[in-house]
């Protein structure tokens, strides 16, 4: 979780702060643990993936790998979890293992367009820059608006004229520079994420042939990618309500509600969102009390 410093506070309201905020993580990874043996029992992958995505969250790994191989167990063709255990193992350095379940995950489902762009991401930081563009070539065959691959697709090709690797089969010079400009230009063109002021000035450099520092700069990028939308507060609510208390009240349900309705506004195009607001409206009519209580 994230608090606001804002210097107008007090010594006294900042401590305050701080243990709320101290107080509610404990809180929430505390719950995580205690419905964890009943999440395992139910044999439900779909629970088990969003558990393992709360381990995640908390950067608690061993735990959410538990959780993601349990559902991969289960359901063998649940692809969300392959995406989300290649990423729990990339955090925990297990590049070999990151690329061996996704590389697995691909084969079983060669049309998911984000398991494709994961195994490229996990190839690029194993320096096996050919596969990695094999990986976002199949990324983009299925999704070609697919924003974050057109970057990282232009990540590899810079990194490649930097580094000056020379592979049967990889572009080189100027046709390599050619690419990756083409790659960055439909990034931008295509996400709010790649047309931030910083996105600009790499692609600037690039131009004015500085590619190292805008490679520097893309690198820095990708580290603070922000996720295209953060359903964290759904997995929380989607658990408390199946498995603990918390979900089952009228105003925590209100709270669901609100935070998804501002995100429909935000994300008209995305299915999911609307769907959960359903969900979370037919939520509302039994947890609310009737007219005659």
């Amino acid at each position: 979780k994230e608090t606001f410093y804002r210097p107008e506070l007090t010594p006294e309201e900042l401590s305050e702060r701080v243990e709320k905020l101290h107080s509610e993580t404990i809180t929430s990874i505390e719950f995580l643990y205690s419905i964890s043996a009943k999440v395992k029992t139910v044999r439900h992958p779909l629970s088990l993936n969003i558990l393992g995505q709360q381990f995640l969250k908390w950067n608690l790994l061993d735990e959410a790998i538990s959780e993601f191989e349990l559902a991969i167990q289960y359901d063998a063709h649940y692809g969300k979890s392959y995406l989300n255990l290649g990423e729990a193992y990339f955090r925990r350095g297990g590049l070999k293992e990151a690329v061996e379940i996704l590389e697995k995950g691909v084969k079983i489902l060669p049309g998911y367009a984000d398991i494709w762009q994961k195994l490229g991401k996990v190839y690029l930081k194993s320096n096996r820059h050919k596969e990695a563009i094999q990986a976002f070539h199949r990324a983009l065959k299925i999704n070609p608006s697919y924003d974050e691959a057109h970057f990282f697709m232009a990540l590899c090709l810079i990194e490649i004229l930097v580094l000056g690797i020379q592979q049967k089969g990889l572009p080189t010079g100027e046709e390599c520079k050619k690419q990756a400009r083409e790659y960055l230009g439909r990034a931008a063109a295509l996400s709010p994420r790649f047309q931030t002021p910083e996105f600009e000035e790499a692609m600037r450099k690039f131009h004015q042939g500085r590619v190292e520092q805008a490679l520097e700069l893309l690198h820095r990028i990708e580290k603070q990618l922000p996720e295209v939308i953060n359903l964290d507060f759904h997995d929380a609510f989607y658990l408390g309500l199946l498995y603990g208390e918390r979900g089952r009240n009228t105003k925590a349900v209100k709270e669901y509600i609100s935070k998804l309705e501002e995100l429909v506004k935000k994300h008209p195009d995305f299915p999911d969102v609307r769907n959960m607001l359903g969900i979370g409206y037919l939520c509302l009519l039994y947890t609310s009390p009737s007219p005659r209580d």
